[in-house]
């Protein structure tokens, strides 16, 4: 999907809404790849999106882990934000994602962790906190 995703202009949210088996596939400048699906169709803006499939994953080092969500927080797997948002989306409270504007301030919180990590410490990106983000891609799978 090819989108400025800026605050007040961005039409990510008119792309994908109403779309379903989306991988959101992120590249850090760390040259980490992480992301999530959420197989449910994302139709509401600004409101929690429940999905019992929806994952996340990493990439580091050639290795791929997946996370699945936990099924107390199933019904808060994801949220797609308006352009009027700095927020662009977040899987649960674990991983946000910002606007390109602010894209420094996308963040990891594996703390009260709404994906079952077992006993992997800071998986996503080997830390909590903030991230600079490369490219998004998105993928719809069939």
């Amino acid at each position: 999907i090819k989108d400025n995703w800026k605050k007040d202009s961005s039409t990510f949210d008119s792309i994908i809404s109403n779309k379903e088996k989306l991988l959101f596939l992120i590249e850090t400048t760390d040259e980490i790849s992480i992301g999530g699906f959420i197989k449910k169709k994302i139709n509401c803006l600004n409101r929690k999106i429940g999905d019992y499939d929806c994952f996340l994953f990493t990439n580091r080092n050639n290795y791929v882990q997946k996370y699945q969500i936990k099924s107390t927080n199933k019904f808060d797997a994801f949220q797609l934000f308006s352009k009027q948002d700095p927020k662009l989306f977040t899987f649960g409270n674990d991983l946000t994602i910002y606007k390109d504007d602010m894209k420094d301030k996308s963040t990891v919180n594996e703390r009260n962790a709404f994906f079952n990590y077992g006993r992997d410490k800071n998986a996503l990106i080997g830390k909590v906190g903030t991230f600079d983000i490369k490219r998004i891609r998105i993928i719809q799978l069939e």
